[in-house]
């Protein structure tokens, strides 16, 4: 999503009059909010950032679209293409954070483990040995696996997060704010 979001900001810069400028720091401010929502640590500022982020994708798509109309040379194609890029690019991460385990997999997961244990118990049992190590290592095993599962399944509130630092670099890559 950061490269897609700098190739439209650079070809943005090519843009000449009052366009390109305003076109510029419309992306800029997408760049902005995609930061702030990939850096959300709380499901509460999702709907204001997204409400925010498709208010700045028409004001850009409107901006191409007068651009557009007055340049149609193959320049204004690839910033139309690498727009179109962008915009896509912040589909698919919202789709990645919203996407969640299906809850059907979840209880399999469960119930799978608990038959293994069983089994397992059950053999220990049979065999009249004990196994304690064993037994509590594919335990901790089994617990983690499951807990590292519903880690990743809360990507805003769990340990494991998305590294937000590639859009950082595009966002320094623009410069000072301006």
């Amino acid at each position: 999503e950061a490269n897609a979001i700098s190739t439209a900001w650079l070809r943005s810069k090519l843009i000449a009059g009052d366009e390109g400028p305003a076109m510029t720091a419309l992306i800029e401010q997408f760049a902005r909010i995609e930061l702030a929502y990939v850096s959300a640590s709380s499901f509460d500022v999702e709907p204001g950032l997204i409400a925010r982020q498709n208010d700045l994708q028409r004001q850009i798509w409107l901006t191409a679209q007068t651009i557009t109309r007055q340049d149609r040379s193959a320049m204004m194609a690839s910033l139309i293409n690498a727009l179109i890029n962008m915009f896509d690019a912040a589909v698919s991460e919202r789709f990645a954070f919203e996407s969640r385990v299906p809850s059907d997999l979840s209880w399999m997961l469960l119930a799978g483990s608990l038959l293994a244990i069983g089994a397992m118990g059950y053999h220990f049992g049979a065999s009249g040995t004990r196994h304690v190590v064993l037994t509590s290592l594919l335990l901790v095993m089994w617990a983690g696996g499951m807990v590292l599962i519903a880690d990743l399944n809360r990507p805003r509130i769990g340990e494991i997060r998305v590294d937000p630092a590639p859009l950082r670099w595009a966002i320094q890559g623009f410069g000072p704010p301006g």
